[in-house]
């Protein structure tokens, strides 16, 4: 939780919508008021950066 808290604002929503309150691509994108592929880009986008950002931490968690 502390890794996506990280992120910026946009992914970090993104993220949470799709992930923790279990949205599907499209529901996530009307909630957001973007298209789909907006959302698909950002997810992927999001997934690097938590990937990086836990590899970064000491003993870090290698894939997730």
């Amino acid at each position: 939780y502390e890794a996506v808290g990280a992120l910026p604002d946009k992914l970090r929503l993104t993220v949470a919508l799709f992930y923790f309150q279990d949205m599907d691509l499209k529901s996530t994108a009307q909630a957001l008021g973007i298209p789909a592929g907006t959302v698909k880009s950002r997810l992927a986008r999001a997934r690097k950066q938590l990937k990086e950002l836990l590899q970064g931490q000491e003993g870090g968690y290698g894939t997730i």
